[in-house]
């Protein structure tokens, strides 16, 4: 009787085979980690654009921000709306501009960058110094039923409350036009001849000097041409 051979591994190919899916799973989990990380910090920066063109919007509609001290007075003001008395009469929003339920917390741990308030440009900034302001968004289904504070709004410009126009306007009665004005003029002693007297002598004549011409500098624009992000551009009235 005949006994079959098989043929095995021998134990260096077998700790060669280990040691490949060993750095395999190194790359893959620093990869995977790269994109976690990633995605994380894309949605702060989509977050933040949000709340900033939310802010700005808020501002427009005749909303206040200058006693917002920290992200809680941000998110409390775009939570409330306008006063029911002026909502009618409003050409920009009055209602709340945020979903209820937005909430925010610290960012969790192994984050690199987190959201901050800055009172100075009344904007939500990207921050990378974890001692101050560091927070994440999200949404808390537990805030569903919270609903802002009615507020008063100074908005630029009201629908009429009075007149059948869009407007409410007063005409005004024109100025009358100002009468012709009276200069008081004096004889030129080199041109008038005295009474009695021979006549007055031209004068010396007034050399002709060139006429000094200041070249105006050519325009310059502040922002270069192409297309900008709306943030860049503010909508306070």
């Amino acid at each position: 009787m005949h006994t079959k051979l098989k043929k095995a591994y021998s134990l260096i190919e077998v700790l060669v085979v280990v040691s490949v899916i060993g750095v395999l799973a190194s790359v893959a989990y620093l990869f995977l980690g790269n994109v976690q990380q990633s995605a994380r910090d894309q949605k702060l920066a989509s977050d933040i654009k949000t709340l900033n063109r939310a802010v700005a919007a808020y501002v427009s509609s005749g909303g206040s921000l200058d006693d917002a001290e920290d992200t809680a007075d941000v998110i409390g003001k775009l939570r409330n709306f306008a006063a029911s008395g002026e909502a009618d009469r409003m050409p920009g929003l009055s209602s709340s501009l945020i979903d209820p339920r937005l909430n925010f917390r610290a960012q969790s741990s192994g984050g690199t960058t987190g959201a901050k308030w800055n009172p100075g440009s009344q904007r939500f900034e990207v921050s990378t110094d974890p001692e101050g302001e560091f927070l994440e968004f999200f949404i808390d289904d537990n805030l569903a039923e919270v609903t802002g504070q009615e507020e008063d709004r100074e908005s630029a410009m009201k629908y009429s409350s009075d007149s059948t126009w869009i407007w409410d306007y007063e005409d005004k009665v024109a100025a009358a036009p100002a009468g012709p004005t009276t200069v008081a003029t004096v004889a030129d002693p080199f041109t008038t001849t005295p009474a009695g007297g021979p006549a007055a002598s031209a004068g010396p004549s007034t050399p002709s000097t060139p006429m000094t011409t200041n070249v105006l500098s050519p325009p310059s624009f502040s922002v270069s041409g192409g297309t900008h992000p709306i943030d860049d551009f503010p909508m306070s009235v």
